[in-house]
């Protein structure tokens, strides 16, 4: 399967008109194609390639961040969290969470790096009137709003 990027939005597409050269990656039903769009709607020959949210082909690129492509192979992608702030969230894993935000860098928040005590510090008060309520309303989507505590907050540790 080829695969292209669209350096607009970021998104990661099937690429449905692929150069010759272009890289070979293994199948998956987690990347969508790119949609075919018209020039003019009522002459079906101006037809071509583009990103899906974009509505071009004006930002499409060959190049593909591979990290990212297996992460979306696996069925990991990129959530919404926040609108105002452009702020999107992934679990990487059990304890370990990505966040991102217009502005600013990726950011991996590993839960295991942090005490119990910095956890609350940061969660209770600032977001939840305390840790039992966030647990409660949550559930096992609790490390997730930990997880995002600490991002918005900036405790980050590598």
């Amino acid at each position: 399967m080829k695969l292209c990027t669209c350096n607009n939005c970021g998104k990661i597409y099937e690429d449905m008109n692929p150069k010759k050269d272009t890289a070979e990656y293994p199948d998956s039903d987690n990347f969508d194609p790119l949609m075919w769009l018209y020039d003019n709607p009522a002459d079906l020959e101006t037809g071509y390639w583009g990103c899906p949210t974009c509505c071009t082909d004006g930002y499409l690129s060959d190049t593909v961040d591979e990290k990212e492509a297996s992460l979306i192979r696996e069925g990991i992608y990129w959530i919404l969290t926040d609108a105002s702030t452009g702020q999107y969230g992934r679990r990487l894993s059990t304890y370990e969470y990505e966040f991102k935000e217009d502005g600013k860098p990726a950011t991996i928040i590993d839960l295991e790096r942090y005490t119990w005590l910095e956890i609350c510090n940061c969660c209770d008060g600032s977001y939840y009137p305390n840790m039992d309520e966030l647990f409660a309303i949550y559930g096992a989507q609790s490390t997730w709003i930990i997880a995002e505590c600490l991002f918005e907050m900036g405790i980050v540790k590598s």
